[in-house]
């Protein structure tokens, strides 16, 4: 029970960053990175502060609060990597590196934390990682790029992924000196803080009368939700397995893409969807 409910909080998780990633792709086009961060993080915020009022008073180091903020301040840093190696770096580049940020997330939570996996989970797991990783790879692409003579998206790629490993990490014990409800609402106060004080340097924040847009809303909503399952299945279940679970979004984000933008699946992302679905079925049947 114990492992099945990391699981489903790890794909509860997984679904609503997945889903949000889908659902921004059209307001890419119409705002900035930054904008869009800012916009969604206010009703992400909002959201999160109604649902954390009841466990707010429980806050009583008021270090390890603003220790939070501060580490959503940091967590911007990596999305920035993340949008700058996707500027001039092919996507199937960039995703493949960057979803390498869960597997550095666990190899730092069993040094530092001390989670424990059987050898068997251990494997499901890391075939888990590797097919997401898989999901996006292009070798044509690869080759093409890797020929230029300053690949700096390849160093973004691997900046974002190592700084959204450490991020994953840390938001740990976080989440156990603060809880699951305030650790995720104080983290996302400082991704807040850091995409308006980014507009205010670059003068570009946006009209607020945006807000309105249904698709905003719902864009906060999702990301409200993905960190708070994430943060509740870290403090109460395996930390190993969700922080697996919730980065490998490239396969639900594919899957979101076919059901709702009738985007193609190759079948390379057939393959690796269904070497991710059997290591999740593993991990569950080795629960028992």
């Amino acid at each position: 029970m114990y492992i099945l409910l990391s699981l489903v909080l790890g794909l509860g998780s997984m679904l609503a960053y997945a889903y949000s990633n889908v659902q921004a792709k059209p307001l890419r086009q119409q705002y900035s990175s930054a904008q869009l961060i800012c916009l969604r993080n206010v009703w992400a915020v909002l959201f999160l502060a109604i649902c954390a009022m009841p466990s707010m008073l429980s806050i009583h180091n008021f270090s390890w609060g603003l220790g939070a903020v501060a580490l959503g301040l940091a967590g911007y840093i990596p999305l920035y990597a993340f949008m700058r190696a996707v500027k001039d770096t092919p996507v199937g580049i960039v995703s493949p590196i960057c979803g390498g940020s869960s597997l550095i997330a666990v190899i730092l939570s069993a040094v530092f934390l001390h989670t424990t996996l059987t050898s068997l989970q251990w494997l499901a797991a890391l075939v888990i990682i590797l097919a997401n990783m898989a999901m996006t790879f292009e070798m044509k692409g690869f080759r093409k790029f890797a020929n230029r003579p300053h690949a700096e998206g390849i160093v973004w790629s691997f900046a974002a992924a190592f700084g959204w490993g450490c991020f994953f990490f840390l938001l740990v014990p976080f989440t156990e000196k603060l809880g699951a409800w305030n650790a995720a609402l104080l983290v996302e106060i400082g991704v807040l803080i850091a995409a308006l004080t980014h507009m205010q340097l670059t003068r570009t924040l946006p009209s607020f009368q945006e807000l309105k847009r249904p698709s905003i809303i719902l864009n906060g909503a999702l990301i409200a939700a993905g960190t708070v399952l994430f943060t509740i299945g870290v403090r109460s279940y395996s930390v190993p397995i969700v922080q697996i679970l919730s980065n490998s979004t490239a396969f639900a984000a594919s899957y979101f893409g076919y059901v709702l933008l009738h985007e193609h699946l190759n079948r390379r992302e057939r393959i690796a969807g269904s070497v991710i679905t059997i290591g999740v079925i593993t991990l569950a049947a080795l629960s028992n």
